[in-house]
């Protein structure tokens, strides 16, 4: 599975839905964080050093930002699964 490519597609979409408005969220949460965290994995990918984000470690980044997605109301969890399953 291209978790990265999945990563970057969920949060294009909470871009696009205008997750960074959402009032409930905090710092771990929030539209800035999924920013760094998609910051680092480019840099990690463009930079040479991608051993830094095994499989699991990725699938783990993947999994909260898709969770807290969808806790709050940005996504559903079809939409996950679709995504998920397009990057297989």
């Amino acid at each position: 599975m291209n978790q990265r490519e999945a990563f970057n597609e969920t949060l294009g979409l909470a871009i696009n839905r205008d997750y960074i408005n959402n009032k409930l969220a905090h710092d771990d949460t929030d539209m800035a964080h999924f920013l760094e965290m998609q910051r680092k994995i480019d840099k990690a990918f463009e930079g040479g050093m991608e051993e830094y984000f095994t499989d699991a470690k990725l699938g783990r980044w993947l999994g909260y930002l898709q969770g807290v997605l969808v806790a709050n109301k940005c996504l559903t969890l079809e939409e996950c699964k679709e995504i998920n399953r397009r990057w297989a």
